[in-house]
């Protein structure tokens, strides 16, 4: 005799099965969320300190931005003003000395929006991914990245005080015509 099984032995099989991929599916999404939130603090978490220091330590008395900038080093970079005048600040952790600073006039140099028109008038194809404020060697300079019209990466560095600019291209490391 052939032995049958009942119907809902196999939905129980499938309850489980379903219940299980859900709660995986659960655990991963709660740990993609936890370490992208962990990820975000850890770039932000010496804003604070990055900003006290620059107050008490120069002659700003307003912080009007703070973003971070990668060269050779962490550069923090703030966009502030002084009594007088408007900067821009650097400062990057030193091992000897803990925190240093460079304070440069805004008024001396050319503006991050002069600098982007330039660039789009010069590069009308090309999709503007970002820019950011940086320094490089003590010179402030601009790091504009975007994608040229063969589709690859190009980091453009241009000095804030004559527009001079170097441009590095990354060619993508896969070959789509198999070269």
């Amino acid at each position: 005799m052939k032995k049958q099984f009942l119907l809902f032995i196999e939905h129980k099989t499938r309850i489980w099965l379903i219940s299980i991929l859900l709660l995986l599916s659960i655990i991963m999404i709660f740990f993609g969320v936890k370490i992208y939130k962990d990820i975000m603090h850890t770039k932000t978490s010496y804003f604070d300190q990055v900003k006290s220091y620059v107050l008490q330590e120069t002659d700003v008395v307003q912080i009007h931005n703070i973003e971070r900038y990668h060269g050779g080093t962490l550069y923090y970079v703030l966009k502030a003003e002084t009594q007088e005048e408007e900067v821009l600040v650097f400062v990057h952790e030193d091992e000897n000395q803990g925190w240093v600073y460079q304070t440069y006039e805004s008024d001396a140099y050319f503006t991050e929006k002069e600098i982007l028109n330039d660039w789009k008038e010069k590069c009308s194809s090309c999709q503007l991914l970002g820019a950011t404020v940086g320094i490089m060697n003590d010179y402030p300079l601009l790091e504009i990245k975007y994608l040229n019209s063969s589709e690859r990466l190009v980091y453009e560095h241009v000095l804030l005080e004559d527009k001079s600019s170097y441009r590095l291209t990354l060619k993508p490391s896969y070959d789509e015509k198999g070269d």
